[in-house]
């Protein structure tokens, strides 16, 4: 893995994660994470579909990324505009675009703001749905009230134990596997204990009765792409009732149900990766056709 740091307009800095080996012909992958997550989520997934390219961002208060003293500069058009920076310095004009919960949200709103940029999307356990009548799911509330209010665990133990009980059901089967998640979410504080990696302010711009884009035409943008679903089956955030409703909205679309798996798939589950698989295979060639027909076409980062 390699880490650099690209600065948006106002000089404030996304750290972005690469993968795999980039003087290939694989469209590359652009990994956004949860709302509170960082790319670290995503590094399981690289490993498993190496040598594909693969970019995943640290947006603003999360990970290694830059923090902010205004809030409002954590809202999701700020962040969206820092996704067109990033891209745009890093040479990334065509790619899979992967959304994990909020981060699916955001690459909803790349189909409008950056009609170019996604060859395909992949959804993870999220739809358009999460912007009910309410403003959120249930689901997606109770992780406003989560992120809002981290822990402040007094060792890994403990932190481990912290992350089983909030996310019962999420697919990790081994220590080992409990550990990396809680490297991702945690990191040491100046007290000896650990501290979330993610400022809590960033569900501000979440809350209250700010105007809400109309996600429902995000999707629809987006579906003019490929689109993989995948959801899992104990999920509160996307439900068996929003999956048939993305899938109203765009025939097309293919999906996976993870059964018994929560809030958010890790996307290397069996069935999560073999379908990721044939559909990244199926995006590769008619991305080959593109580049055949087109053949000055630019599909990545160059190597550097």
């Amino acid at each position: 893995m390699r880490l650099d740091f690209v600065a948006c307009r106002d000089g404030l800095r996304v750290a972005v994660r690469r993968w795999g080996n980039w003087s290939g012909h694989s469209i590359p992958l652009l990994c956004l994470p949860g709302l509170s997550r960082n790319g670290a989520d995503f590094d399981s997934l690289a490993a498993a579909v190496a040598p594909r390219p693969i970019v995943a961002l640290d947006l603003l208060g999360r990970g290694m990324a830059d923090r902010v003293d205004d809030p409002r500069r954590y809202a999701p058009g700020a962040l969206v505009s820092d996704i067109r920076d990033v891209t745009a310095a890093l040479g990334l004009h065509h790619c899979v675009v992967i959304g994990t919960s909020f981060g699916g949200l955001l690459a909803m709103a790349l189909a409008v703001s950056q009609p170019g940029l996604p060859a395909a999307a992949i959804l993870n356990d999220i739809g358009p749905g999460i912007a009910a009548a309410g403003g959120t799911s249930a689901g997606a509330s109770i992780w406003l009230e989560v992120v809002g209010n981290p822990p402040a665990p007094a060792d890994w133990g403990e932190a481990v134990t912290y992350l089983q009980a909030v996310m019962p059901d999420l697919s990790i089967e081994t220590p080992h596997g409990w550990q990396q998640l809680a490297e991702a979410t945690f990191a040491a504080s100046g007290n000896g204990g650990l501290k979330a990696q993610w400022d809590p302010a960033i569900v501000s711009p979440l809350k209250g009765d700010a105007e809400r884009p109309d996600i429902w035409a995000m999707f629809r943008a987006l579906a003019s792409h490929p689109i993989l679903a995948v959801r899992g089956g104990a999920s509160l955030v996307l439900t068996a009732e929003g999956l048939a409703q993305m899938q109203d909205a765009a025939p097309a679309m293919r999906s996976v149900t993870l059964p018994g798996i929560g809030h958010a798939p890790t996307l290397t589950e069996p069935a999560a990766l073999s379908a990721i698989r044939l559909f990244l295979g199926e995006i590769d060639r008619l991305h080959a056709e593109r580049r055949d027909a087109y053949p000055s076409a630019s599909a990545g980062i160059e190597q550097g």
